[in-house]
């Protein structure tokens, strides 16, 4: 939505809405449970979380509350993020990795369904900072 910024503070990721005919950014919503959040990425009303030291995170903005949809559970020092597309997202990390994680939304459980798949690992060598 037009309007809305996302921005990574320490532990959490904060959701301001910039309030018209005032000049100021209103907090809407925050997402706890981060180490640092260093990337953010958004993609429609999902947004990617890269973190210091617990991976990737999928959230989704959705009647004026940010909810988790899915994490990685891995412990990767993540460098960069991005989203492949609705359903599958890149990461890069500090051992010259990249990887593929899917979000299983046809998984037969809650909990299976609230864990990102890594689909892909490739050890490519360089530090990836940015996609």
């Amino acid at each position: 939505s037009s309007g809305l910024l996302l921005a990574g503070v320490n532990n959490k990721l904060q959701l301001f809405e910039w309030e018209a005919g005032a000049p100021r950014l209103a907090l809407r919503a925050e997402h706890c449970g981060h180490i640092l959040v260093l990337y953010v990425q958004a993609r429609a009303d999902f947004i990617l979380v890269g973190d210091l030291m617990k991976s990737i995170t999928l959230l989704q903005w959705s009647a004026g509350e940010l909810t988790e949809l899915a994490r990685d559970v891995n412990a990767n020092w993540m460098t960069a993020v991005a989203f492949l597309d609705d359903d599958t997202f890149l990461g890069a990390e500090n051992a010259l990795n990249l990887f593929a994680a899917r979000k299983r939304a046809d998984a037969p459980t809650e909990e299976e369904r609230g864990r990102l798949e890594v689909v892909c690992e490739f050890h490519f060598g360089e530090f990836v900072n940015r996609f």
